[in-house]
């Protein structure tokens, strides 16, 4: 079958998109913050606009659900000194969707090997940029770029670094290495998805030990289950169905797979990562342990017996401060953390957030209202979306941001696109109210694979 054509326009419009969430860019007013990822907020918004008859009815209700959750979270707090950025944090999640929902419009509009073969190149990309600012002078100009654009959060780790890779990690014009191989892992995840290239999975244990030597992250490992998740549930439509399709054939690739995947991981370490394991296996994690992974779910407890309901509200982190303080500074001995102020954005993992913000009950509901979205976006693999949002979702630090959006609008377009062609319908031909569609709920009539 013929490709079709790519609109030029649109594949602009992309790229702008991508690099600027790439980058993260911000538009600040002195010190202030005005619009966060400015330069990606301009192409998503012309994304919007160039497929603005591809938008339904259906799409702005499921969003218009989560946004009102995220008020109903700053409403049930009542007007507290944390109002105003509860207030932002609404704003923000709304502008990181919309911008997240015109991406999506505009790539499942595209045949899968296209958007397979963008997302290699961001993978060869970044991986030669790495290797460029790791061994030749082109640093230098990645460190300009980074000092011209960057007013705050620019990294200073560099001694870490040193002390636990033997090595500057490479920033690669971002502000920091981490931002990097997150991008790294959400290209080489989105090529794995659409790609037909029969070694593919071998291919991505070459990109992951290449992204791990050049950029000295562990985030990078994380394709290996992200790739198990997309054998078996997008591929194999589900365990049981994946292990009665395993032929003798399929089963020694599996098992030489898995070998690769083994040995990938003893070699990282024993090499490059081996004096953070080492530190781990001695129950000295380091900070960036500390605050993705252990001591998160502390802290969501402790959040959670003061505010069972309705948590801290959307963006409250300073609400919480004092015992997100109390746990890194007081429980870990993280002498980085100087007093609650500095402590408001140490919680770099936005599974726990979610509780923190929204609590038990006002979590679940944004848990129905996401999934809301997922539906009449057309996704048929929830139980692959959620594993993927999981994982995902310990990397990431930013519960409202546009980075964050993306890479979950990102996973649902991989469920959509591998189902039926798409075909989309502007307002005029929609022939289901908001209000039928709540209380109906056809599926069949509100996917995009109709």
């Amino acid at each position: 079958m013929a490709t079709k054509r790519l609109n030029w326009i649109g594949f602009g419009l992309v790229i702008w998109y991508l690099l600027g969430i790439y980058t993260g860019v911000h538009l600040y007013s002195g010190k202030s913050l005005l619009v966060p990822f400015f330069v990606a907020g301009i192409a998503g918004s012309l994304l919007l606009i160039k497929n603005k008859k591809r938008i339904r009815v259906q799409h702005i209700t499921a969003i218009g659900a989560i946004v009102l959750i995220a008020w109903l979270s700053v409403l049930f707090k009542g007007v507290d000194v944390f109002f105003i950025e509860r207030f932002k944090g609404v704003v923000q999640i709304t502008y990181s969707i919309l911008l997240a929902y015109g991406f999506f419009l505009e790539l499942s509009s595209w045949e899968k090997e296209q958007i397979a073969k963008l997302f290699y190149y961001c993978c060869l990309l970044i991986l030669i940029g790495c290797a460029l600012e790791n061994y030749t002078p082109f640093k230098l100009l990645s460190d300009n770029f980074r000092q011209a654009v960057f007013k705050t959060g620019v990294y200073e780790g560099v001694a870490r670094d040193i002390s636990m890779f033997g090595m500057e990690r490479p920033k690669l014009f971002t502000s920091e290495p981490s931002h990097v191989s997150k991008f790294l892992l959400f290209s080489m995840f989105l090529w794995l998805a659409f790609s037909q290239d029969k070694d593919k999975y071998i291919k991505v244990l070459v990109f992951a030990a290449a992204g791990v030597l050049l950029i000295g992250s562990p985030i990078v490992v994380l394709i290996i289950p992200i790739s198990f998740v997309i054998a078996i549930y997008l591929e194999g439509n589900g365990l049981s169905r994946f292990l009665k399709k395993m032929t003798p054939k399929k089963f020694l690739l599996s098992f030489v797979f898995v070998f690769f995947v083994l040995l990938l991981i003893f070699v990282i370490q024993m090499t490059l990562l081996a004096n953070r394991f080492a530190a781990v296996a001695s129950g000295k994690a380091d900070g960036s342990s500390i605050i993705r992974v252990i001591a998160p779910p502390l802290i969501t407890f402790d959040v959670l017996k003061e505010y069972p309901m309705w948590g801290a509200g959307i963006t409250g982190k300073e609400m919480v401060a004092d015992k997100v303080f109390f746990r890194l500074r007081m429980g870990f001995g993280l002498t980085s953390i100087k007093n609650t102020k500095s402590a408001t954005n140490m919680i770099s993992n936005i599974f726990w957030l979610h509780w923190i913000y929204f609590g038990l009950f006002g979590g679940i509901l944004m848990v129905w209202a996401i999934y809301l979205l997922m539906k009449v976006l057309g996704v048929k693999h929830y139980l692959y979306c959620l594993f993927l949002m999981l994982i995902f979702s310990q990397v990431m630090g930013g519960y409202v941001g546009a980075k964050t959006w993306m890479f979950f609008i990102g996973i649902f377009l991989t469920s959509v696109l591998m189902t039926k062609e798409q075909r989309y319908g502007t307002f005029k031909e929609q022939r289901y109210t908001v209000i039928a569609y709540l209380l109906v709920g056809d599926s069949k009539k509100n996917s995009l694979t109709t």
